[in-house]
């Protein structure tokens, strides 16, 4: 079969995470690829995939996948870069522009199939910036039950967001000027696109904040635990924050849980 139901744990490693957790390492066999998953949380669960942004599974990402597991989720964490984590915003764009974003949609379907044979009643995806494009790549293709990606559209070639049926609740700043992929426009898009097969979607845009406004930094996100790297993004708003991940605690409640 194209998903093998073997599951091999390769390591488990403790990282500096809020609410003392530490993320397992699995693989997972697929097809004719093995892809690298971080875990938290009990396989029976619901689950969330958390994709990652342009730089790779970096210390922002796995402090945000630990914030959602403490709501009560496993939460699986796809190493799209297979280990390669950028530490330059050189070197993110020439990791995200390499990326093979076919075998990204599919890496996103098989860490779906996954969590659903390994006993979650439900899945939810969510990512920032370049996750937040895949995981409306992943409403469109994978088995999961919702969507709330932050701050990031697919190429419509890769994924029709008006074919989305599922619930979406998308999150964008009002400052963002990555034209055509999360600034306003692009987030009034993508509104207007799931308007037609998911009606109950919504897309929030918060006011004073700009690209990767999640981000403890967003003008200086942590990479790893010893290299942060300057964007001139503007600077993070707690009161945001806040709210954006209260409207996802809610949200995720809502369609994983009832």
């Amino acid at each position: 079969p194209w998903l093998t139901s073997k599951r091999v744990v390769c390591v488990v490693f403790v990282l500096a995470l809020p609410y003392d957790m530490s993320f397992t390492s699995l693989s997972l066999p697929y097809s004719s690829r093995t892809l690298s998953l971080l875990s938290l949380g009990s396989s029976s669960l619901p689950a969330v995939i958390l994709l990652q942004e342009w730089w790779g599974v970096s210390r922002e990402i796995l402090d945000f996948g630990a914030s959602i597991s403490n709501l009560g989720y496993r939460v699986v964490i796809p190493d799209l870069y297979d280990g390669s984590l950028a530490l330059s915003v050189a070197e993110a764009e020439h990791n995200m522009n390499a990326l093979n974003w076919v075998q990204a949609k599919d890496d996103i379907v098989a860490t779906a199939a996954f969590l659903k044979k390994e006993g979650a009643p439900r899945v939810g995806i969510t990512g920032t910036c370049m996750g937040g494009a895949l995981a409306l790549v992943g409403a469109v293709h994978a088995d999961v039950d919702c969507c709330a990606p932050f701050y990031g559209t697919p190429d419509p070639s890769l994924a029709d967001t008006s074919t989305i049926t599922i619930p979406v609740e998308a999150h964008f700043g009002a400052l963002d000027n990555l034209a055509g992929f999360s600034d306003v426009e692009a987030a009034n898009k993508l509104k207007e696109s799931l308007a037609k097969n998911s009606p109950g979607s919504v897309v929030h845009i918060y006011d004073g904040v700009g690209h990767g406004f999640m981000n403890s930094a967003p003008d200086k996100p942590k990479i790893s635990d010893d290299v942060s790297v300057e964007t001139g993004f503007p600077p993070a708003q707690k009161d945001v924050q806040q709210l954006a991940f209260e409207r996802l605690e809610a949200f995720f409640a809502k369609h994983l849980k009832q």
